[in-house]
């Protein structure tokens, strides 16, 4: 490729200067020098940060890759949701784009810094966002199927075995919504963004975060057991043998990079779940499980010790009334394509909010019943809008404005230089 690239050059040399020598009989010469130029200009960046492919990774990150799964799963399902996996580390994150499916962790990058302020809450020591151990944004964010191949982490809140392929296993999310539903509450920005990212990520289950909201109260939808509080040592250890079944272990461990909970059974090691995230990380314990001992291991450096809070969520009847709740505000008769989606809903009142799991973007256009509205970015970077009472059609049309407009100066330019040429003649 970068054979061509050198070609091209040559010709463009070869061009140029028969146009210099020729330029008063031969001006139409000029034009195709631009034409020419114009497309080694397109064309470089390519070849210099071309985009990542299978083959690009297939070595490197082979072992970590599910092909058989991730295709068994699309052939199942066509509709709007993402996957989720256990591998989910700083190496992988551009397997989605690789796989061709919809994933919940990427990298930060000048694409996509109207999301920033969401998945900024997110990052781990590579400064790479990776959500897993962080349940509730699976809830809201039309995660439907996890997919566990490594074993490196149990299946999260609400997901049930559905089959295996190969060496995956793959999971469904019983609690899953697709695309969004209406919040029946909204909370100021300001008031949410002081409050840490656990309890952030608690009353996104309830509230529509917007920056013009009025409401600066909140209640959170369940109470956590407190079971320590600022701890300061490396391991933390605790025993029961009724404690570990429908139950969410939550360690919000601050300042520190990563966190690891060991599970054990009469004392014999079983396995252990690491997370590498800052600021907090939740494992779910089902009602199968026969774990009678944990040990949460936060690594502290001597110079800077890190404390951290456990808590213990146990009311997990609220998780299943919360989606009985949601479903019945969603989003029905879905059709989701690559830059287009349709999809219908019902409003129980006039000024709701719709929350969706589609990251902001300016190019995003929203038509409410046919007609253009203005989208709204809520939740810290998802697309909402408002409603009032009724049935309605939905329409999401991506559409880059900037292709466009550079569309219509390349027609303008080439229209007028023709222009030039022909009025030269005459």
């Amino acid at each position: 490729q970068l054979f061509y690239v050198i070609l091209y050059g040559l010709v463009l040399f070869i061009i140029y200067g028969f146009t210099l020598v020729f330029k008063k009989q031969k001006t139409w010469l000029l034009l195709v020098v631009v034409l020419i130029e114009s497309s080694i200009a397109f064309y470089i960046p390519l070849i210099i940060n071309h985009p990542i492919e299978w083959i690009v990774m297939e070595d490197y990150l082979q072992p970590l890759f599910d092909k058989d799964a991730v295709n068994y799963v699309s052939s199942l399902d066509d509709g709007f949701y993402r996957i989720i996996k256990d591998n989910e580390v700083f190496l992988t994150q551009n397997e989605p784009t690789v796989q061709n499916y919809k994933g919940i962790s990427f990298y930060s990058s000048v694409y996509n810094f109207e999301t920033d302020a969401y998945y900024d809450r997110f990052n781990e020591t590579y400064s790479i966002p990776v959500t897993f151990g962080r349940d509730y944004s699976y809830l809201i964010n039309s995660v439907k199927y996890f997919i566990s191949s490594t074993d490196a982490h149990t299946a999260p809140l609400g997901f049930e075995y559905l089959t295996s392929i190969g060496d995956s296993k793959i999971y469904e999310n019983k609690y899953y919504i697709a695309l969004g539903f209406v919040q029946s509450q909204t909370l100021n920005q300001k008031v949410f963004n002081d409050l840490s990212y656990l309890n952030q990520d608690r009353l996104l289950l309830e509230y529509a975060i917007t920056s013009d909201s009025a409401n600066q109260s909140f209640k959170y939808p369940t109470e956590y057991l407190q079971y320590g509080k600022d701890a300061y040592v490396d391991r933390f250890y605790f025993s029961n043998p009724d404690l570990f079944k429908d139950i969410l272990v939550i360690v919000e461990n601050k300042d520190s990079v990563g966190l690891s909970i060991r599970s054990s059974i009469q004392s014999e090691f079983i396995r252990e779940d690491f997370y590498g995230q800052n600021f907090y990380a939740m494992k779910y314990f089902d009602s199968k499980s026969v774990i009678d001992a944990i040990e949460i291991y936060v690594p502290q450096a001597p110079e800077s010790l890190s404390g951290y809070n456990i808590y213990l969520d146990t009311n997990l009847e609220y998780y299943k009334n919360w989606y009985e709740n949601k479903l019945q505000k969603s989003f029905y008769n879905i059709v989701s394509k690559q830059d287009y989606i349709s999809a219908e809903i019902n409003v129980e009142s006039d000024n709701s909010t719709v929350v969706t799991s589609i990251p902001f973007n300016k190019n995003w256009q929203l038509y409410i019943d046919g007609e253009k509205t203005t989208v709204q970015n809520v939740n810290l970077g998802f697309i909402g809008f408002e409603l009032n009472k009724g049935h309605h059609n939905i329409e999401f049309k991506y559409r880059d404005n900037t292709f466009i407009v550079s569309l219509f100066i390349s027609i303008i330019f080439i229209v007028f230089s023709f222009t030039l040429i022909y009025l030269k003649k005459l």
